[in-house]
């Protein structure tokens, strides 16, 4: 049956990344005893004590006007703060270049430049120099320091940044090839383009297969995505619009677009597992390559696209991405076609270029023959093993 060879997929995927994590991780070494202490404050946004920007008694002398990051393993880095989400401080350091650093590991920052600092369900936003020390971040704002607990704090963004610091860039080659008494070559791209601020996200992303055996064609598919997501919260956020192109020669397609509003909310939104489940009223549109004269080439209609994602750390190094997509055809069930796509990426040099595991998984309910009389498999089940450039 389809959903049990999906399963097996992820499954599959899933082992792969749990035997690799089936090791001890380092104890933290303890905290440096000269760290010094913001006087606290006993509700959010109350004023508060000044913070000290240039280190205290016993700390690490740091560059006049640089940000800087103690981690409780004692170690420190100076430079600048790309930006805060989803619970990893992207850091710029002087030596070491950029580093994504998980907000459990971080015991206390010093951002003496102007910062936008998010907090709450409501997204409420606070600019100026901060601190961050234990349960607790002190902000200057313009009518003075105020303080508020450390677990409220749900993003930072630089004050004053050129447009490119709000982007990042995923880029996903796999190839796999057999010579010998037959030339067989298929190639994998996945690309994936978003652009984040405080409260907009905006996320691109190209899926592509081709490949040749001997000479002629056995894989030839584009998939094109555009979501924009508007938060009105922490966990819930609008889709004002959702985009899809979608071309399988081999499926017979020669177009299928699907475009709608919708919205989404995190299940879970914690450092290292995130959780999201999304609704989307769509109308798409289906046009087949070929068809037997006297079949239909064009199909349309309204769908529903319910969708699941999630991502978690399995170590320090190894991570899941995975989502699954129904849209269901609501004047036709026979119109409803799925998406899914499971990854697991280890990370070789940083959180830069990493090994990726990938598995996708294309459904179609209604399959339309071609002109010479072929029917089409209903599943398509592609695996590969590549390369991942993250910037």
């Amino acid at each position: 049956m389809t959903p049990l060879r999906f399963g097996a997929g992820l499954a599959l995927c899933l082992l792969l990344a749990w035997t690799a994590a089936a090791q001890d991780e380092p104890e933290p070494a303890p905290l440096d005893p000269g760290v010094a202490s913001i006087e606290s404050a006993d509700l959010l946004g109350e004023p508060a004590s000044m913070p000290t920007f240039p280190p205290g008694p016993g700390e690490v002398q740091a560059p006049e006007g640089k940000d800087w990051v103690l981690l409780s393993s004692g170690e420190w880095i100076f430079g600048s703060i790309v930006k805060l989400r989803d619970g990893k401080l992207t850091f710029d350091s002087d030596k070491l270049g950029s580093r994504v650093i998980d907000m459990p590991d971080v015991q206390e920052v010093s951002a003496p430049n102007d910062y936008t600092y998010v907090f709450g369900e409501h997204l409420d936003e606070v600019s100026g120099p901060g601190r961050l020390i234990g349960d607790q971040i002190v902000i200057v704002t313009a009518q003075g320091p105020r303080a508020f607990p450390r677990d409220d704090l749900l993003s930072i963004v630089p004050f004053a940044t050129s447009e490119l610091d709000h982007w990042s860039l995923k880029a996903d080659l796999s190839v796999t090839g057999t010579t010998g008494n037959s030339e067989q070559v298929t190639g994998t791209l996945k690309i994936d383009l978003v652009r984040e601020d405080s409260l907009t996200r905006v996320a691109m992303g190209y899926l592509g297969t081709y490949g040749l055996s001997d000479g002629e064609e056995i894989a030839k598919s584009h998939l094109g995505t555009l979501q924009i997501d508007l938060f009105v919260s922490r966990r819930f956020y609008v889709i004002p619009a959702l985009a899809r192109a979608y071309y399988d020669r081999f499926q017979n397609i020669d177009i299928r677009a699907t475009a709608g509003p919708g919205a989404g909310y995190y299940v879970l939104r914690e450092p290292d597992t995130k959780w999201a489940v999304e609704a989307v009223i769509a109308y798409t549109y289906t046009e087949y390559r070929r068809a037997p004269v006297g079949d239909k080439r064009v199909e349309k209609g309204a769908t529903l696209r319910l969708a699941t994602r999630a991502e978690f750390d399995i170590t320090d190094s190894i991570s899941f991405a995975g989502r699954y997509e129904t849209y269901l055809g609501l004047a036709d069930i026979q119109d409803t076609f799925h998406h899914a796509e499971a990854n697991i990426y280890v990370d070789l040099i940083d959180d830069t270029l990493k090994l990726s595991l990938g598995y996708v998984w294309d459904r179609q309910e209604r399959t339309v023959r071609t002109t010479n009389g072929k029917l089409p498999h209903k599943d398509d089940m592609r695996y590969s093993v590549g390369l991942v450039l993250d910037v």
